[in-house]
């Protein structure tokens, strides 16, 4: 069985520049807990997870082996880009994942491109129509 997860996780501490005993400090683990996860004998709970990706700014699909592209939400310098009006929507990060996962699916984008400015502008509005039908459901 491939061990992605601990391979991606294993990567991340590497570049850290982190022991295993130093980066389980980080979350109060063991030095031999790392070492499982790493090795595939032990994986760790979603919260750790989520935690790991937002302390190394990278998403859950690419720490899982979902996808190559570390965070889509960043260009190559690593800046974010601009946040628009729907980041107050609950569930706009979710369903921006989705959206490009999709694309990757269904060969519109590969794993290798780049999310551009304009690009990120079509799947924010694509969020924004998803959400002005969902309220227009729940009205009637």
């Amino acid at each position: 069985m491939d061990n992605i997860l601990g391979k991606r996780i294993k990567l991340l501490r590497n570049e850290s520049e982190l022991t295993q005993e130093e980066f389980g400090k980080k979350y109060n683990l063991k030095k031999s807990t790392i070492s499982q996860y790493e090795s595939s004998f032990s994986r760790p709970d979603d919260d750790l997870k989520i935690q790991i990706c937002s302390d190394f700014n990278v998403t859950l699909d690419w720490l899982m082996g979902l996808t190559d592209i570390r965070n889509p939400y960043e260009n190559k310098e690593g800046e974010k880009f601009a946040e628009t009006n729907t980041k107050d929507l609950p569930q706009t990060k979710t369903l921006k994942d989705e959206l490009i996962s999709l694309m990757i699916r269904r060969k519109i984008i590969t794993n290798d491109d780049e999310i551009n400015e304009d690009m990120l502008k079509m799947i924010e509005k694509s969020i924004e129509t998803y959400a002005e039908l969902n309220n227009s459901k729940k009205v009637k």
